[in-house]
């Protein structure tokens, strides 16, 4: 996800749990996490490429994500400032799917710079 984003929508009602009741009989859909990575300035393809992936997406985000800047590490002992270097993520999304397949197929078309990372959201019992 470059730092150059297309749209700036309203995020859904966010839901704290990890995962929540789907639509069918006892369904439970999982959240997902995208972290994005890689940079290109912005073109109106690169653009036009991440709206039509969002529109795609649709309803499955909880989180629609946005471009991610200078970060933070802390450790029990030191802090350090992280930049947005070539291996930082640029951006990140959650997404709600039934299973990592699914999340796996939200991602076609996605327009990936170099790669995206899809972890899973546990559930906390």
């Amino acid at each position: 996800m470059g730092r150059g984003r297309a749209t700036q929508r309203p995020d859904p009602p966010e839901n704290n749990g990890a995962s929540q009741r789907g639509p069918g009989e006892g369904e439970t859909v999982k959240k997902f996490l995208m972290l994005h990575y890689g940079y290109e300035e912005p073109t109106p393809e690169i653009m036009a490429a991440w709206e039509g992936w969002f529109a795609k997406v649709g309803d499955h985000f909880a989180d629609m994500g946005s471009p991610l800047g200078n970060g933070l590490e802390v450790t029990t002992t030191a802090k350090r400032d992280l930049s947005p270097d070539a291996g930082a993520p640029t951006g990140y999304s959650i997404i709600s799917a039934e299973s990592r397949e699914d999340a796996e197929r939200l991602l076609e078309g996605c327009p990936i710079i170099s790669s995206v990372q899809l972890y899973e959201a546990m559930q906390m019992q």
